[in-house]
């Protein structure tokens, strides 16, 4: 398990860098989706339930740079989207309790980008 969880990481890693401007450095990264999911959608509906949502589940790579926010869709489904430090009005990640929810999803990572509010399940550690 450990060597999935690092090659998830390193693919993670690759499509930020991938995306990255000439004088730009990526300095946090991790894999997150936005919406229902994990612990939540298990106990309301089951495990039938989470395997419906995560059907649907769109998932991306989110990099922090010394630039720039940077989410890029997971297997090319949407559009790349960047934000700009200077719009970043707050940014937190709050690690899950439970055992349920740690093996699920790690941790909500929180943006405020001027009148917008991200809260993205993030699957990486790093």
């Amino acid at each position: 398990m450990t060597n999935q969880k690092t090659l998830e990481e390193r693919l993670t890693q690759k499509n930020l860098q991938n995306a990255l401007e000439k004088d730009e450095s990526l300095m946090e990264y991790t894999k997150g989706y936005i919406g229902p999911g994990g612990a939540g959608v298990v106990a309301a509906f089951g495990l039938i339930g989470e395997a419906i949502t995560s059907l649907f589940r769109q998932w991306y790579y989110v990099g922090l740079t010394d630039k720039r926010l940077l989410m890029i869709p997971k297997g090319r489904r949407g559009k790349t989207t960047s934000y700009p430090l200077a719009d970043v009005l707050s940014l937190t990640y709050t690690r899950k309790g439970g055992w349920i929810s740690s093996t699920t999803v790690p941790g909500i990572l929180r943006v405020q980008v001027h009148d917008e509010a991200l809260s993205i399940k993030a699957k990486g550690k790093r």
